[in-house]
Parts: C-alpha cells; structure tokens; sequence
C-alpha cells in the first residue's frame, strides 16, 4: 500500500498530478486535449493577472510567483478526475532552473493524463508549447527504488523552450482515476494546498446529488461555498491572498495548518474495512503439503504455547522474506497471497500481514489485519474515512486475553514479550463487519532505552591520567538500529570507527579498547570503551558527565490565531538513564560534590538525579523518562522555564580548594625535567610541600636565574631556606621582596616560619595575621595561628581559627585532629572527646576518626570502653601496616596499655619494615613506658634514615633530658623545633624540658 501526498510549494502546479494507488493498466502516455466539459473557466476577478508589464500579483522576493491556482474535482460512478491550472512568474534565475523542466508523475494502472494547457506569456505575447510541436517524454524512474519500493509511476517530461526570467508560465491538466478496488466509492483529497501572499486561488468541486459525497475541508482554509443545481451538488472558493499561518510551536501533528480538502463516500471506518476484508482472507492461505505448510509444522513441533509459536512465524516474516514494496498490477491495495510472498522470498507490508495471518490462522491464533497510518495517525479520528489515510498494514493478534500488534516489516523483534504498542495512535482492524477505529495507547517505558555507565579510577591523582571506562546500553528499535549500522562497518574499520564515535562523546579520554555486542536474546546492545582520560580539575572541579537534566530552547511562545491554545507533544515514549562513578584520591577524603539531588515530574517528564561520595568515591545517577505524548500549553509554558534552568545546573566534584597531592602525584611532577622558569617554579612548590626544602631553594634560585625580577619566586626562595633553618639568607631574601610587594602573603608565610624558628611566636602570630588579612581563607595561615596561639596558651584563639578552618572545609582530618591536640594541650581531655562524638555521628566510618576516639576515651579514663574500642578496631586492621601503627601510635599518646601498644607497632613494621612513621611511633611507645635507653636507641635507628625527622628528633631529645644528657637532649630539642617550631603539639601535652 503506497500514499503519495500531493505536490507544493513550487511545483503547486503539478498537484492534481500526484499518482493514484495503482491498480489497472491505463493510459501510459500524456494526451493532449482540451478540458472536460465539467471543467468550468475560471470566472473574472479584480486580482486576476493581466498580461502586460504592471501586474496584480507583485514580486514576493521568491524565486518564483505563484499567481493563480484553480483546482476541481468531479465524482461519478466511474470514477474521480482531478484538474489544476495555474500561472506562475518567474523571477530569478534559481526560480528558471526550478521550472524549466516540467515534469507529471502518474499511475498508468488506475489513471490517464491529459494535458490541456503549456503556454509562456511574455508581455501581450503568448507562446503556445504544446502547439509549437514540443513534445512529453515518458520515464518510467522508480524514484524509490532504494527504498525496495516498486509502484510503476510514470514520468511525463518537458523543457519548454524559451523560458525566461519575466515570462509567465501557464500550465493546466486533468488526472482521471479509477480504481476496481475501490469499486465505485469516490475518495480525494486535494491538497497540501500552499500559495502565495496575492495567489487567487479557486476550488470547484461536483457531484451528483444520488452520490453520498461527504467532504472536510482543513481549520485552516476559508469557509466553502455549497450550491445545489439540476440534482447537482457543488462545492466552491475564490479567494485571493490566503495569508501564511505558522505551525504552533511543539504542537501535535493534528494541529498542522496545512490547507486541505477531503472527499470521501465511504459511510464511516468499518466500510474500508469491509472493502478490505475479502482481499485478506483470499491472500491468507496455506496451500496443503506446500512449503509454506512444512514451515508451519516445524513452528508447531518446536513450540508448545500459542505466544511461542506466534513469536516463532513473526521472526519467520521477519528474517526471511525481505521487504519489496509491490505497487504495480492491483498491487497498491491487494496484497500479494502467502504462497507467492514465501516462494518469492520477498513481499511489501500487504504481502507480509497476509503471510503472517496465513501461519497464524494454521496455528489456531486469532489474528486479523490492521490499517494505520504512519504519518497522519494523530487526528486520525477527526478526518472523513478514506483509504488513502492509510500507508501501512499490521497484524491484530489476541492470545491469552493480551492484545499484540505484530508488524511483518520490522527487524529485530525477539518474540511477544519485546513487542509494545506501536506509535501510529489509531488503527483500523480489518473485518468484515463491526470495525472502527481502534486507540493504540503507548506506556511509559519501563525501562531505559539508552543507558550510559561509566567508571574512572582517579586515585593516583586528579593531575595524572585517569582509566575511563564506559558501558553504553541501547534497548529496542534505536539497538536494532544501530546495529544493522556497525553491521555495514568493515571489520578493517571497526576499531577505527568505534575509536571516533567515543572521541566524539569525550573528547578527553584516549581509547585504547574498543567493542560491540548484541544479544539476540534480550535485544541489547552494548558499546564499550576503555580508555585514559586527561581530566579537567578547573577552579570548580570536575564536572561529572551525563548528569545534566532538562534541556533549553523549549520555546512556545504563539501568535494569536489558529493553534494558540493547542497542547505541546513530548518526546514519548523516552527514557534515558546515567551513572557514573569516580574513585577518588585520598579515599575520597576533603572532596566535595554539588547537592543537586531530583525527583520530581516537571512538565510531564519524570527526572532524577542522585549524587554523593560513598565508600570513597563519588556516585551520581540521573535519569529522565516521559510520561505521557502532550501536555497543555499553560503547563508547557510553566515547565519550558523548569527544564531551562535544570540544564543550566553543571555538577562538579572539588576538593574545596584543600587538595593534597598524591605520592604518584609528586613523584610525576618531580621526575618531568622543567625548562622554562615556570617548571622551575612549579616543581620548586612540589619541593617546599615535600619538605625538600634544598632542592626547593635550588629550583626558586633558578627562577630567579631566568627572570631576575620575580617577587614571588623570591618570597618562595626565602620562605624555603626559613623552613631549612637557614634563617639569615631567609630574612635578607623576605626583606627584599616584602619591600617590594607587602601585600605578597608569601612573604608573611616566611617571616611567621622564621620568627617561629626563633622561638618569637608573637612575631610569627602578627605576620600570620597580616596574611589572613591579604586572604581570609588563607588556610595555611590559620592552622599555624592556630599552633602558635596553643603553644602561648592562648586556648581560645587557637580554637577560634581550627573552628573557621572546619567551616571551611568541614571534615577536614588535619583540622579535627589539630583541635583534639589544642584541647589536650590546654587540659581539656573531656571537651575533645564530645568534639570528637559530633565528628564520628557526621562520618561514622571514618577509621582515622575512630582510633581517635579510642584515644579519648582512654585520655578521660574511661578504659574499658577504650580498650573495647582499640580491640575492634585491631580486628578490622588485621595486619594492614597503616591502620596498627595508629593504633600503637593513639595508645602511646594515651599512655594506655603500652605493651599491646608495642605489639601493634611490631605488627605494623613486620608489614611495613622500611616505614620510618611506624619506626618512630615504636620508640615513642619506649618512650612512654619509660624506657630512655630503648627509646634513645629506636630514635636513632630512624634519624639515621631520616635526619630530619622532627618528632624523631624531639622524642629522642625527651629521651635524653630524662636520661640525665641535657647538652644532647637541648640539641636534639632545638634542631627539632628548628624544623618543626610547633612539633612540641604532636606530643598532646607540654613537655617537661628546660
């Protein structure tokens, strides 16, 4: 079955010669002949053209003026015949070579074509074509035939000759159409029907009074003027200057302003259906001990159920006949029978419904034929009956109580259970009495029909490359699709097309594996990529993929007029889904994630969106799904605003400007070989953090080398050799460049860390004072104002700037362990303890946090809970070196239960023997049992490896004060705190040294 809609715009001229459904053999060339006598001239009108150089319809700027258009129809027992003349003026060169060639298409099975009229106008000069001997060339195209659409429409062509820009070309013909099918029932429609701003257009249509000729004309065309004369019937416009009307935006197709009239006899929907029922019941035969019938028996042997072997004779139709459209010979409307479609091994949408209704009536399966329409199903039900409404043909079938729609022309269907309501909106069930038009309800999918899945593993570092793994899976006729595309691809190519396609979607991963897979079974398909992904951290974050909702551009907006008011479609049915998941450094420790958590429906689409870090990682999931095909224009307008500013929300993971780098970080960093002073600078920076404060010296001196007169790299340079004790060089380099830039907060760092060293702790405090003024989250100023207000006393300032760090950045662990040692400090083992209860309610997983607490409880003698709390939490470190040495480490600080202490410190060097943390926290806890001699000893042993080990240092100058050696132990406590002026902290309690 094959619709054609008429020619428009600016070939309008042509459209009374769009071809008819093709039926029997007729006229297979052009005649040349004045019109019918039903024609009627075209009466006189003030807007009608005169020849001349001033005429009534003036230029639109067009290629091409269309200035008339008349169009008729007449109905008789024989048939239908359509005529059209038009005038248009050419007005450009692209609006010659759009006209210089005429061309007619039509169906010589069912219709003739005559030409009445082929004239230029030039001025008052009229150049008749046809009478100058021109001739029609007739081709046979199959301008589908790509698409396996053979409908056997001519082609009448013709260049006439002299055509210039100016002329006026005048062009009328008739289209006579009879088709047996249809027996003497009338149908047309006339249209689209597109003009110009001054075309005069007239519509005529007739008909006997003993026809039952019922008509519709579109919203969008003027009321039509009925008379009644000699037992005729006769519909008429003349009008000039139809204005444009614009579609409503988002409007449903029902609301198309397109200008039509319909004319139809049938009586109502069941009368097609009626017509239609015998053609169907003849095709669907299964000749006896056939081919046909063997396959048949061989469903009916290998399935036991009814839905089994449904699904087995629709995936038969399916696979193994191809799609050939077959418009030819009473093609268009009666199908082919089933024994030919299955010899043939190819058939078109009739031949298909046949064929499958022929198994399935074998198989004892109710089933009948359904009409619908591909492109016109919305506002179906409003329009006259007529069979040219519909393009397309299925399968109604009924098992168990459940309505299925099988369509013969699909791929890919895996059986009932994937199939769903098909998007035409109406149906037509073939009958032979009792049909009407049927409402074809689609659901809200149930599940996604594209989901996106992708994992990234950024624990070495948000700077290094990242592996990025994406899992992409398609559901439903969008896989089938897509698959019959990667099908087509070269396995050569493959690789090379797949790599593209995911450069594409992210154009910052690397992939290095890619793959597909379709699994017959359940109709997914999935796409694959590993990769290595360049992330981008910028000032706020990294910005998670796939969780953007919503979207812009939904504007609605209307004129007054036709489909004002009208609803807005939606995208329906559609459901898409997202997560991704992104493992981060420090287990997730300091990062942040924008709250933007949804679940609500907004303008009839549901959307979700979930987000957060769990387990140290960040998991976000989002989604959309629509729930119904429109809404009204008032709730439209409302959520367009809604979903504009969902998609402006962008989701970023951060680090709240408080990153650490990683080891690998570093050692990446370190190992790249600088080479402009900006290298140095930066690689100067990862030495200051690391404590390597020579080689930070070297690399700022080098900067300086390169540009003399960089303040800051001098700031650096100075703050570097006060952190390595080298105090006099550090003064005269901050001098300098203080002098040179007071507001450098560098600088203040460096005179803080030098006074610090000197033991003037006020000094330190007003210069970190200074920097906090030049920047108010200067977090590193705050937490040494912070330990140096502690080792003064001055508890409550010193709480004050931990309390503002943690605001900053709340659950920060080097703040909340800063705070328990302040309040220890001072003496006030009970307020660090319900500090610490609040901090383990926000993160009660948090490990580091639990040891901690085990610590205060032992701190405020509350043993037995303490010794509970270290007993599990040795349990759930089993032998990982990290978690025992802070256990041995927390109960020495406590001074509790010192021999378990040591054996959780033996445990963790047995795991870790090069750790000089776990070293020094094993000669801590000789320390705190009293033991000098062993502490003096295991204190060595570290220092030896790392001399410049400041807690090392202080404990075995501790050590020693106690063991009688104050000259040693005042050396090893000054160069200590000459590398560290607040180590005194690390200890918990002020020390008893001179």
């Amino acid at each position: 079955m094959h619709h054609v809609l008429l020619r428009s715009a600016l070939a309008i001229l042509l459209l009374v010669a769009a071809p008819a459904q093709a039926q029997m053999s007729a006229n297979s060339a052009p005649i040349i002949a004045p019109p019918d006598s039903w024609v009627m001239p075209l009466p006189p009108a003030e807007a009608t053209i005169k020849t001349g150089k001033k005429t009534a319809a003036p230029a639109t700027g067009l290629p091409a003026t269309l200035i008339s258009l008349d169009m008729q129809a007449r109905f008789t027992a024989e048939g239908s015949a359509r005529y059209a003349a038009s005038s248009v003026r050419i007005e450009t060169p692209q609006g010659l070579a759009a006209l210089g060639t005429v061309s007619i298409p039509w169906s010589p099975d069912t219709s003739s074509l005559t030409v009445h009229r082929l004239a230029i106008r030039r001025g008052a000069e009229t150049i008749d074509i046809l009478a100058n001997g021109q001739t029609f060339t007739v081709l046979r195209r199959e301008n589908n035939l790509e698409a396996a659409m053979l409908d056997g429409v001519l082609t009448a062509t013709i260049q006439p000759e002299g055509l210039q820009v100016g002329d006026i070309l005048d062009f009328a013909v008739t289209i006579t159409t009879r088709d047996p099918v249809l027996k003497d029932h009338n149908e047309l429609f006339l249209g689209p029907i597109v003009t110009g701003p001054a075309t005069r257009l007239t519509l005529r249509a007739s008909w006997a009074d003993n026809r039952p000729v019922r008509w519709r004309k579109s919203a969008t065309l003027p009321d039509l003027r009925v008379t009644k004369t000699r037992g005729e019937t006769i519909l008429s416009l003349d009008v000039t200057g139809l204005p444009e009307i614009a579609y409503p935006k988002g409007a449903p197709g029902r609301f198309n302003p397109l200008r039509f009239v319909e004319f139809s006899d049938f009586a109502q929907w069941g009368d097609i259906a009626a017509l239609m029922m015998p053609l169907y019941k003849e095709a669907a035969t299964i000749p006896s001990r056939s081919p046909l019938a063997a396959e048949v028996e061989k469903i009916r042997a290998a399935h036991s159920d009814p839905a089994g072997r449904a699904g087995a004779a629709l995936k038969l139709v399916q696979d193994r006949v191809r799609y050939v459209y077959q418009g030819m010979n009473s093609g268009n409307l009666v199908p082919a029978d089933a024994a030919t479609s299955w010899g043939r091994r190819f058939a078109d949408c009739k031949g298909k419904t046949a064929l499958l209704l022929a198994m399935l009536h074998a198989l004892e399966i109710d089933a009948e034929p359904a009409l619908v329409s591909t492109n016109l199903g919305d506002g179906l039900d409003a329009r006259l009956p007529l069979v040219g409404l519909f393009d397309h043909i299925l399968v109604r079938a009924q098992i168990a109580g459940k309505t299925y729609w099988m369509d013969g022309t699909r791929t890919g269907d895996r059986g009932l259970q994937s199939l769903s309501v098909p998007p035409f909106q109406w149906a037509l069930p073939v009958r032979a009495d009792d049909s009407r038009l049927e409402r074809l309800d689609q659901m809200p999918l149930s599940e996604p029909t594209e989901h996106t899945e992708i994992r990234v593993n950024a624990t070495r570092g948000i700077s290094l490359p990242a592996p990025f793994e994406v899992d992409q899976i398609v559901r439903g006729d969008q896989a089938v699709a897509l698959k019959a595309q990667l099908d087509t691809i070269a396995p050569s190519e493959r690789e090379k097309t797949l790599k593209a396609y995911w450069t594409k979607q992210y154009s910052f991963v690397t992939p290095e594996l890619v793959d597909w897979t379709f699994d017959t079974a359940t109709g997914v398909l999935q796409l694959t990529m590993d990769g290595t992904a360049d992330l981008d951290w910028t000032s706020s974050g990294y910005e998670l993929d796939g969780a953007g909702l919503g979207w812009s551009g939904s504007d609605y907006a209307r004129d007054p007029g036709y489909g004002a008011d009208a609803p807005v479609r939606l995208s329906f049915p559609q459901y898409t889904s997202s997560r991704e998941t992104i493992r981060l450094p420090w287990n997730g420790k300091g990062f942040t994630v924008t709250d933007a958590d949804i679940d609500k429906t907004v303008g009839g689409f549901a959307f979700h969106r979930k987000v957060g870090i769990v387990d140290g990682a960040v998991v976000m999931e989002a989604s959309s799904r629509s729930l119904q095909p429109e809404i009204p224009l008032a709730e439209a307008l409302i959520a367009a605003k809604e979903w504009e500013a969902m998609s402006k929300v962008r989701l970023f993971v951060n680090t709240a400007g408080h990153y650490t780098r990683t080891p690998e970080e570093t050692a990446a960093m370190i190992a790249r070989k600088p080479e402009t002073a900006q290298d140095f600078f930066r690689r100067g920076n990862l030495f200051l953090d690391q404590g390597d404060y020579p080689a930070a010296v070297a690399d700022f001196s080098a900067v300086l080398e390169k540009t003399p007169d960089d303040n800051n790299a001098l700031a650096h340079r100075g703050m570097s050799l006060a952190m390595d004790g080298k105090l006099d060089a550090a003064q005269a380099d901050l001098d300098k460049a203080g002098a040179k830039d007071a507001s450098n907060f560098v600088v203040q760092h460096g005179r803080a860390a030098l006074a610090a060293r000197r033991g003037d702790f006020p000094s330190a405090i007003a210069s970190l004072s200074r920097a906090i003024d030049l920047r108010k989250d200067n977090r590193y100023a705050l937490f040494q104002r912070s330990s140096a207000y502690a080792l003064l006393g001055e508890t409550e300032k010193a709480l004050a700037d931990i309390d503002q760090l943690l605001t900053l950045s709340p659950g920060a662990g080097d703040s909340i362990s800063r705070k328990i040692t302040i309040l220890s400090w001072a003496g006030r083992p009970e307020e660090a303890l319900a500090f610490m209860d609040t901090q383990r309610k926000a993160d009660p997983d948090n490990v580091a946090l639990r040891i901690d607490h085990a610590m205060l409880l032992a701190r405020n003698e509350r043993s037995a809970e303490a010794r509970d709390a270290f007993a599990a939490l040795r349990v759930k470190a089993g032998n990982r070196a990290g978690e025992r040495n802070s256990l041995c480490w927390s109960a020495a600080l406590a001074g509790f239960d010192l021999d378990q202490a040591d054996a959780d410190c033996t445990a963790a060097i047995k795991a870790a023997p090069d750790s000089s943390a776990i070293a020094d926290s094993h000669a801590y806890v000789a320390l705190r049992q009293g033991n000098n001699a062993l502490a003096i000893s295991r204190y060595s042993a570290v220092l030896a490896r790392q001399p410049r080990l400041a807690p090392s240092l202080y404990g075995r100058g501790l050590a020693k004060m106690r063991n009688g050696d104050t000259a040693g132990g005042t050396a090893d406590l000054g160069a200590a705190r000459m590398i560290d002026p607040y180590v005194a902290l690390t200890f918990l309690e002020k020390p008893e040294t001179p």
